[in-house]
């Protein structure tokens, strides 16, 4: 949660605005009152959100317009201090799950919140309606949504039909550093560009040495070449550097080139975290081929008040093989609601002979868990109240916080670095939250 507070003088003459410094993930709620007690006529505060919040939100910073109102026959009132306090969600992260209505035509997915600028932008596949080797393609990308669809390997500017609907998850983040709750620094989510040839190297290699274990996902953000391609990652020897590069699919119409497209990538430590704006992220990996494995991840952060499972990304961390592949994952065959199976996919139909299938070795995946936030929440009555007795509804979706759900997921160690604090404070079995109802009249 993302508290601001500050204080204005004014007086009743006309509207004061207040612009507030901080980056917001929606429109905060703001609450305020009079401090100062200078002129003893009654006085009561009102606000207001400009006309033009919502239009230029979030590209200019959100402002609120306070004034003083007197009361009955004090309709004049002197200059007082008056006090604001407006709360909401931090601006960084997102995460998104559609419908099965996915196909090979393009699609618009809109944020729940806009970003300040495109943010980095991943997403995979989550179900496994048809065989077919396929991945997400994104065209038109943006600070409120993206335009994607189920790209196949045979796709070109007449796409290849995706014959069943897929639900597609995406998980969005501001570039820049990843912080947690503690402010410590997790990981981070950067752009580049690749065209292949390219002159030098055909890949954007990452420092990652100062994380300890890195899990690194990348996405093709932009559709500017008419061949089919994915992100492909390679590990150089350990951990401290990771190399994105653009891998187009074996089959037709692979020449080697293709125009240069805008690449998105994420690293982040393996474990499971709270990020500064609230939302939990479960990262890990795991070791299978073609054969589904099973992963799973914390309850705490399978339980979404939100939707009903969270979105996952899974990417391909190695290159023991050098056919392309990519990943395809399902939730149907997991065997509760904190897991889910995963492969390796390659191009099947045109490698696949009579009986024979065809064959990639064991690779490493990573997978990213994007689950509900652990916090509190600010809630607004309806737009109008009067004098007479109003119940409000009830701040939601807030989840119920209990003292066994908070410790499925805080590791009672840290794995970070000796340089912090290695024991994470005990969980205090008193924080329950839970919706809230109130009544209020004027």
């Amino acid at each position: 949660m993302l508290v601001e507070a500050g204080t204005k003088e004014m007086d009743d003459d006309d509207w004061s605005s207040v612009t507030l410094s901080s980056r917001w993930g929606q429109d905060p709620k703001v609450i305020s009152h009079c401090q100062t007690y200078r002129d003893g006529d009654p006085v009561v505060t009102r606000q207001k959100a400009p006309p033009y919040w919502v239009r230029n939100y979030p590209r200019d910073p959100p402002e609120v317009a306070l004034r003083l109102q007197g009361v009955g026959s004090y309709p004049e009132h002197g200059t007082e201090e008056v006090g604001y306090l407006a709360v909401g969600n931090a601006l960084q992260t997102d995460a998104v799950m559609t419908e099965e209505t996915m196909d090979e035509q393009w699609t618009w997915i809109d944020f729940n919140r806009a970003f300040g600028e495109s943010p980095v932008t991943l997403a995979s596949i989550q179900t496994y309606n048809g065989s077919d080797a396929a991945t997400v393609r994104f065209d038109k990308w943006g600070p409120y949504g993206v335009t994607a669809r189920i790209d196949e390997p045979y796709g070109t500017s007449s796409p290849l039909r995706h014959s069943n609907e897929e639900a597609v998850g995406c998980v969005a983040l501001e570039r820049g550093a990843i912080t947690d709750t503690d402010g410590a620094d997790i990981g981070f989510a950067g752009t580049g560009s690749i065209r292949l040839p390219e002159q030098g190297s055909n890949y954007i290699e990452i420092d990652t040495s100062h994380l300890e274990n890195p899990v690194a996902f990348a996405q093709v953000l932009t559709d500017n070449g008419g061949q089919s391609c994915h992100t492909r990652l390679d590990w150089d020897g350990g951990r401290s550097k990771v190399k994105v590069a653009i891998e187009e699919w074996g089959g037709w119409k692979c020449d080697d080139h293709h125009t240069r497209e805008v690449i998105g990538y994420v690293v982040l430590e393996a474990g499971t975290h709270q990020l500064d704006d609230g939302m939990l992220v479960h990262v890990d990996t795991l070791e299978t081929d073609r054969s589904w494995a099973e992963a799973t991840y914390p309850e705490a952060v399978a339980d979404s008040p939100v939707r009903e499972d969270p979105p996952i990304i899974t990417r391909c961390q190695t290159k023991q093989g050098g056919d392309p592949v990519v990943t395809r994952q399902s939730r149907t065959l997991g065997v509760n609601d904190h897991s889910f199976f995963v492969r390796l996919q390659e191009e099947d139909e045109r490698y696949s002979t009579g009986d024979q299938e065809p064959f990639h070795g064991v690779e490493r995946i990573g997978y990213l868990v994007a689950g509900s936030p652990l916090r509190l929440d600010a809630g607004r009555a309806a737009n109008r109240v009067d004098h007479t007795r109003t119940s409000s509804a009830p701040i939601s979706p807030t989840p119920t916080i209990s003292h066994s759900s908070v410790a499925n997921w805080i590791p009672t160690t840290s794995t970070r670095s000796s340089t912090r604090s290695t024991t994470v404070p005990p969980p205090t079995p008193r924080l329950r939250l839970s919706p809230l109802r109130f009544h209020m009249r004027i």
